[in-house]
């Protein structure tokens, strides 16, 4: 399980995002904390942040 806030989500490469987004996508839980609230990653438009 990996938990990280929106804020460091935008700090992070675009090679990072995708690895994160494969492995969400195998299975791995990733969770982005947005407005006190825990989204999924899959939930939050990081393809837009680069």
């Amino acid at each position: 399980m990996i938990i990280m806030s929106e804020d460091y989500l935008g700090m992070l490469t675009p090679e990072q995002l995708w690895d994160l987004d494969r492995r969400e996508r195998d299975g791995e839980l990733v969770l982005v904390e947005s407005g006190g609230f825990l989204r999924r990653f899959c939930e939050v438009s990081w393809r837009t942040l680069h």
